[in-house]
């Protein structure tokens, strides 16, 4: 079991490797920096999230929507690989960004539902137009036939 367990803050190498572009091992670097690095990294993506998923449930643009959901998931994909060296609070912004994620989807799969309900709604109405102009002109039709045969 202990083979497999994640070092997280103490691979000062690995956390370096995520943190900083171009770093190479062995290559000195402070303790301090990574974890601003990482604090400023998970609070910045936490926001993007936060804020993309207010735009996202506010907006009827659909390329809005569309272009906010792919950022939401490059910042979500981003995060995941910050989270092994992420301390309690960077842990708790993770946890909340997640929960904005989860309400964001079930609003998206209701207003899908919503959206569904309408077409059926419209396309009946659509075949009830048709059926009423169809029995209208029938029963003209039966008219127009009873007529002739009196005459």
């Amino acid at each position: 079991m202990g083979l497999f367990r994640k070092k997280g803050r103490s691979d000062i190498d690995a956390w370096a490797k995520v943190m900083i572009q171009g770093y190479k091992k062995g290559m000195p670097i402070d303790k301090a920096v990574l974890e601003q690095a990482t604090d400023q990294s998970i609070r910045n993506d936490c926001r993007i999230i936060r804020e993309s998923v207010q735009i996202v449930m506010r907006s009827s643009d659909y390329e809005v929507c569309e272009k906010r959901k792919k950022l939401i998931e490059e910042r979500y994909q981003h995060l995941k690989t910050l989270l092994p060296f992420a301390d309690a609070d960077q842990l708790k912004l993770y946890d909340e960004s997640m929960d904005q994620i989860v309400c964001l989807n079930q609003q998206i799969e209701s207003r899908n539902e919503t959206q569904k309900e309408n077409i059926r709604q419209k396309r009946k109405q659509k075949q009830d137009a048709l059926w009423e102009v169809t029995g209208v002109s029938y029963m003209m039709d039966e008219f127009s036939d009873s007529k002739k045969k009196k005459k």
